[in-house]
């Protein structure tokens, strides 16, 4: 994406998804259960609704991917190098993914020697993440290679204590699904197919076949995002100003309701749907609204936090695990003002090791894209984001 045709509200949306998946994850490990509180104050109550939408936020990346990607997809001039688009989409997810399966492999040798009880699923139900009881907890070579390719929910689980790995599984499906979809009916070709052709259609069902419900799942929300970028070129920026309005208004509607039980048993459709389809709605008042000149100095801090917000993800929790193995998870017991201290000075330390594995891998994208792309596709006209 052109620097001048960036949207700095999708890239400050993007950016605090990241971050709400990360502070919930460790306010679950420094804070007790919002039920074993008897009284809780109007402060507490507002912290802990806002700590506890990382799912919902992952939903929002979901239609976030489905805009970029699926909306990059049918730009294409209707004619997709396939060869292209793998490269371009493997080298996305493998650049960050390796060195985070590589850490989370190092921290759990280290948990296993020193806080075995964590691998056991001990605290499972107090940081509703990581290790279950279950023994369900692999970090085999073959579990390493089924998340290496976007086995895990399918094949296997996701690698070590490394458990939001899960949505890679997710992300990369989608990535898969849509092309060919769009190539069975026609949305797009390659430079041999025909207008439709029946077996990537063939190819798209027994694919549907093989994923898991809960994936397929999540690729309505993923195809919400594709709407979102065909319906948002019809959009003008009239328009644009009623619908961010609406949809400022739907999704914290959703988001509020998301903690109902009863709202979300009563619904005859999955309410991750509910979620994504009033982001969708404000995703398009707020394309709808223009691009933005990334020159400022706010502009480029949100666009950091956002380009960081992959590395973050993938590397966050592990390393919240090897906090709570060397005793940090003891916070929970100490004083509301100490516990306070302990999740702004941690959660500050493990961003900015995430920052630097941003800067040692997931910065140099573009740079082994193209690297690869030459050694492969010589004869492809790549060109990589500026």
């Amino acid at each position: 994406m052109l620097k001048e045709k960036r949207n700095i509200n999708l890239d400050c949306v993007r950016g605090i998804a990241a971050l709400a998946v990360f502070l919930g994850h460790l306010r679950a490990l420094l804070y007790p259960n919002y039920h074993s509180i008897a009284e809780p104050s109007l402060i507490q109550s507002g912290f802990y609704f806002l700590t506890s939408l990382g799912h919902e936020s992952v939903v929002v990346f979901f239609v976030l991917s489905g805009y970029f990607v699926g909306g990059s997809l049918l730009a294409t001039s209707q004619t997709l190098n396939l060869k292209k688009y793998l490269i371009s989409r493997l080298s996305r997810l493998w650049i960050v993914l390796l060195p985070a399966l590589l850490l989370t492999f190092f921290i759990d040798i280290f948990i296993k020697h020193n806080a075995p009880n964590i691998l056991q699923g001990q605290y499972y139900h107090e940081w509703n993440s990581g290790p279950k009881a279950d023994g369900n907890y692999s970090a085999t070579w073959a579990t390493l290679i089924g998340n290496i390719f976007f086995l895990q929910t399918i094949l296997c689980p996701v690698f070590g204590t490394n458990s939001p790995l899960w949505s890679l599984s997710n992300e990369f499906w989608y990535y898969i699904l849509f092309p060919i979809f769009s190539l069975g009916i026609g949305w797009v070709k390659t430079a041999k197919s025909h207008r439709v052709h029946i077996p990537w259609l063939i190819s798209f069902v027994v694919l549907i076949g093989f994923l898991p419900v809960a994936i397929l799942k999540g690729f309505v929300p993923w195809s919400m995002g594709v709407a979102v970028y065909l319906l948002s070129k019809k959009i003008s920026k009239a328009k644009g100003g009623m619908l961010r309005l609406f949809g400022v208004f739907s999704f914290m509607m959703a988001l509020f309701f998301s903690k109902s039980v009863v709202i979300k048993t009563i619904l005859p459709i999955p309410y991750d749907w509910v979620v994504a389809l009033s982001f969708s709605i404000l995703c398009m008042g707020m394309i709808a609204g223009g691009s933005c000149c990334m020159d400022s100095r706010p502009a480029r801090i949100i666009s950091f936090i956002s380009e960081s917000s992959y590395s973050l993800y993938a590397n966050h929790f592990p390393l919240l695990i090897l906090s709570a193995a060397l005793g940090l998870h003891q916070l929970r017991f100490v004083s509301e003002t100490k516990r306070a201290q302990g999740y702004i000075v941690l959660g500050i330390l493990i961003w900015g090791i995430s920052i630097f594995m941003w800067y040692m891998f997931e910065r140099n994208t573009d740079k082994v894209r193209n690297y690869i792309l030459k050694a492969f596709s010589p004869c492809i006209d790549y060109r990589p984001k500026e």
